[in-house]
């Protein structure tokens, strides 16, 4: 048989291995908790290269548009250029505005005179009416 000193010191044995078994139980769970944690971040990560992965590629389709714009504005500048430094161009345009404006000049002039005449004729008219 055992003595009460073998049984005690027996007890506290177990007790030791009991508190060993739940630290352990705890720390598992600390660990197992930390390792969700860690998938968890690495969830976030991945979501985080596939938004920058997507920023990049719409920041390389804005560069190409800009650079197309660029493109058409250096075309339409250089043919602005053309333009201003075509000297016979200009007076060309120049020659038919003034054209223009002469003949728009005549048109308004001729048209006073014929409107004078019209009034005359509607007078004559007026006055032959009356008189019939």
């Amino acid at each position: 048989m055992r003595t009460i000193e073998q049984l005690n010191t027996l007890l506290e044995e177990l007790e030791k291995r009991i508190r060993n078994i739940s630290t352990a139980q705890s720390t598992l769970a600390q660990i197992n908790a930390i390792c969700t944690y860690i998938s968890n971040v690495q969830d976030y990560l991945q979501e985080l290269q596939t938004t920058f992965e997507n920023h990049v590629s719409e920041c390389d389709d804005y560069t190409n548009d800009i650079n197309n714009l660029q493109t058409q504005i250096d075309a339409i500048n250089e043919s602005i250029n053309n333009l201003i430094s075509d000297d016979e161009t200009i007076n060309q345009i120049q020659s038919k505005l003034d054209e223009l404006q002469t003949e728009l000049n005549n048109f308004i002039g001729n048209s006073s005179a014929i409107c004078e005449s019209l009034e005359n004729d509607i007078s004559a008219l007026q006055s032959d009416l009356g008189s019939c």
